[in-house]
């Protein structure tokens, strides 16, 4: 097993790597060319010009600046900043969600009743529409993720991120501090940081690391 001197020698490689693979799915979909802009922005960018009148605030197309800060304990191991380190486009979508059912089944229920119940229960059953906000790449995907922000109150956001071969999950708040700026801020979950680092033979009990993520979203096609 390489020791904890070693692994902290490499750190601003382990930070890099970290950073350039991606915590919150970037570097899944991340531009290699700054100056290219796929089909998808365009077409999404005519839709949000048309439809302008109509959108929220958050809708748009936007361009990711991130501050990456590893620690150990309070002690600042490594820093990274990057600009314009990818684009998102994010859009309004809606989910149907069942609600639930009137005619609850209960185990004293005969089998004819039960049947009657399930009957009416798929007979008559009812949706609620939930208004959420989906973050897709450049090519218009989300291949490898699935994100998404929630409205509340007051410009602000609940943001939701999964990496497809994950088990953890980001929940955050996300904070419009204008109609062309969204700020996060967050702690790795430690799973995140050892998945992008499984080359380093490490015990994850030896170290206590945390990784604090700065990012801000600039609107680029409002």
């Amino acid at each position: 097993m390489r020791n904890v001197n070693y692994l902290f020698s490499c750190k601003k490689n382990v930070l890099e790597r970290i950073l350039l693979s991606c915590f919150l799915f970037f570097t899944l979909n991340a531009q290699t060319d700054k100056s290219y802009v796929s089909k998808s922005v365009l077409d999404y960018a005519n839709y949000f010009e048309r439809n302008k009148s109509n959108l929220d605030p958050i809708e748009g197309i936007w361009e990711e600046y991130a501050v990456g800060t590893l620690y150990e304990d309070t002690k600042v191991l490594s820093r990274l900043e990057e600009r314009k380190r990818a684009s998102w486009i994010v859009i309004k979508k809606h989910k149907r969600i069942l609600l639930p059912n009137k005619n609850i089944i209960n185990r004293n229920d005969s089998f004819y009743i039960k049947l009657k119940k399930r009957v009416l229960n798929i007979a008559y059953r009812k949706y609620r529409y939930e208004e959420y906000f989906k973050v897709l790449n450049i090519n218009g995907s989300t291949v490898g993720f699935n994100a998404y922000f929630i409205k509340k109150k007051n410009g602000l956001y609940d943001f939701y991120c999964k990496i497809e071969e994950l088990d953890d999950q980001l929940i955050t708040k996300a904070l419009m501090s204008n109609q062309n700026n969204l700020l996060m801020q967050y702690n790795a979950p430690l799973n995140f940081i050892s998945f992008f680092n499984q080359e380093m033979n490490y015990e994850e009990s030896q170290i206590n690391k945390e990784l604090f993520w700065q990012i801000e979203w600039k609107k680029s096609f409002k």
